[in-house]
């Protein structure tokens, strides 16, 4: 998590992002399963909870992944934002307010943001919005800090 692995095609590394999820448990009789759909660390605990069929209030923006489909992922690192689908990356730098979008399923760096231009919108608006409401959950002191 956080490690730059192998080579770095994108100026936003997608390795930082890329965080495999092993999930155990005896009550699985055994049964091994393996997901591809897109999550995020926010998708953990409604998922784990899932699991455990314990009601609760999901007051994040999480999403158990083993009863809903992500249509996208978005993720910051310093002056970046970045959002995937699972083909497609968009990648915004506030720097030099450029945004390129990528196939990085085929590990393409030709931009192709003028072929998807409202996909890339999608992904921009879906990605700024998350934000905005990181900031007011933030702002309004809306999430937690856990003292040790």
């Amino acid at each position: 998590h956080g490690e730059v692995v192998g080579k770095q095609i994108y100026e936003m590394p997608l390795s930082y992002h890329h965080i495999p999820l092993i999930i155990y448990s005896p009550s699985f009789d055994g049964e091994s399963k393996t997901l591809s759909n897109l999550g995020c660390q926010m998708d953990v605990f409604p998922t784990i909870m899932g699991l455990l069929n314990i009601s609760y209030t999901n007051n994040t923006l999480g999403v158990d992944l083993l009863k809903d489909n992500r249509r996208f992922v978005s993720f910051t690192s310093d002056n970046m934002m970045g959002c995937i689908d699972n083909d497609l990356f968009y990648v915004y730098s506030s720097n030099t307010k450029q945004e390129k979008l990528f196939d990085y399923r085929r590990g393409s760096t030709v931009d192709v943001i003028n072929e998807h231009p409202l996909l890339a919108d999608s992904m921009r608006m879906y990605s700024a919005s998350q934000l905005c409401t990181f900031r007011y959950l933030y702002k309004n002191h809306k999430t937690r800090i856990l003292e040790e």
